[in-house]
């Protein structure tokens, strides 16, 4: 037999009595089909003018009308301008400040008082929206195609009078930052008060930020009034329990079109919860049978299973008998078929040598010590592919 000095030193490894190829980690990813038109469409975000990354509940524009609740459908004005409708009233959309929570202003009232349609109006909500804690709902109201000013309340609300052109017909509006009902000043003559805004031909009933309301108190110019306006209120929503399990498991909110029940839109499927089929068991075993058998081995060998997570189409196994471990108390040859499960991309194999004649005086840094038969021995392990002995 003719002798190779240079040859790799691991041929030695062939001495081994016992080879255990072994894949201490392999994870096995199944084969994935193309991902869920459903979830790829909830995967995508509202971008719109200054509102940007938008997602559940809100849908439209690029998002199905499954990927959001009915009552939250955005559009996209001049390309520029998020708008919301709202009992047919359309709302500009300012800010998304969470996912409960949003800040609106009538659009019509953007940037004037003067909108080009009176009709008269509440600021009323339905279902599910209500207001922020720091919204003022009803004492923000603006009065038009009012009377000359009779002389005895004159002086009294002179501050909150200001001019309208609407269709080309000069309008005198009031507003107050409180319902005349409420008015209590010994000074004021409420019922005079009363009477003369009850005659005008029409009220709106705007909602306005707390702070935003004392701005126009404090002072009381129509600058203020539409500055304090555009300052939007608040609008929040009570967001679906399951919505946050669903995003954690990979998953994107949305509802059924039909039912209108919460849907969870997973890479594969569709799910009233989360997407993750999680094996949540750390003592549970799978049983490769014949698959993970080798020469003189028992009937297949056990894995654990690290959590499945049914989106990402894999799952992390390692040998039930070389956990937390690397001497067993049976030794056989042992390899897995990679037929069964193909393996991931960044798997490698790592062989484990057990009883081997160690014919080196330096001792490698891939050396363990187990104890076989009562004997300690020398074991080995490499990564990557197993060396062969060659006698030629």
């Amino acid at each position: 037999m003719k002798m190779h000095p240079h040859r790799h030193p691991f041929w030695v490894l062939s001495l081994c009595f016992v080879i255990a190829t072994t894949l201490i980690l392999i994870r096995a990813s199944m084969v994935r089909g193309a991902d869920d038109v459903s979830f790829l469409n909830c995967s995508s975000t509202i971008q719109c003018g200054n509102l940007q990354n938008v997602s559940y509940p809100f849908w439209g524009l690029n998002r199905a009308s499954y990927c959001g609740l009915s009552e939250f459908e955005l559009t996209c004005q001049d390309n520029m301008t998020p708008l919301i409708n709202i009992s047919n009233q359309d709302y500009r959309v300012l800010r998304v400040d969470s996912t409960s929570q949003m800040t609106v202003v009538r659009n019509d009232y953007w940037n004037t008082t003067c909108p080009t349609y009176l009709v008269n109006s509440t600021q009323d909500f339905p279902s599910p929206f209500n207001y922020t804690a720091d919204t003022v709902a009803k004492n923000l109201t603006l009065y038009y195609g009012c009377q000359a000013v009779p002389n005895q309340i004159a002086s009294q609300i002179a501050n909150s009078q200001f001019t309208c052109s609407i269709n080309k017909t000069d309008v005198i509006g009031f507003f107050l930052t409180k319902n005349a009902s409420d008015i209590t000043s010994s000074s004021v003559n409420i019922t005079a008060i009363m009477g003369y805004f009850g005659a005008c031909n029409t009220s709106v009933v705007l909602a306005a930020n707390q702070s935003a309301v004392q701005e126009i108190e404090s002072t009381p110019t129509s600058t203020v009034l539409v500055s304090a306006i555009d300052e939007g209120f608040g609008l929040q929503w009570t967001v679906a329990k399951q919505c946050s399990g669903c995003l954690a498991s990979g998953g994107q909110c949305g509802r059924d079109n039909s039912s209108g029940a919460f849907t969870c839109y997973c890479q594969d499927k569709s799910s009233s919860s989360t997407c993750s089929d999680l094996v949540e068991d750390r003592d549970a075993h799978i049983d490769l049978g014949e698959h993970g058998r080798g020469s003189g081995a028992p009937q297949g060998k056990a894995y654990r299973p690290s959590p499945v997570v049914q989106t990402r189409r894999s799952l992390t196994l390692s040998r039930t008998d070389l956990n937390n471990n690397t001497c067993l108390q049976q030794y056989a040859n042992t390899t897995l078929n990679s037929t069964v499960f193909p393996f991931a991309s960044d798997d490698e194999n790592l062989t484990l040598f057990y009883g081997c004649s160690t014919m080196m005086t330096l001792k490698p840094r891939n050396l363990f010590s187990c104890e076989i038969n009562g004997t300690e021995t020398d074991n080995y392990y490499l990564l990557g592919a197993s060396p062969h002995r060659s006698d030629s």
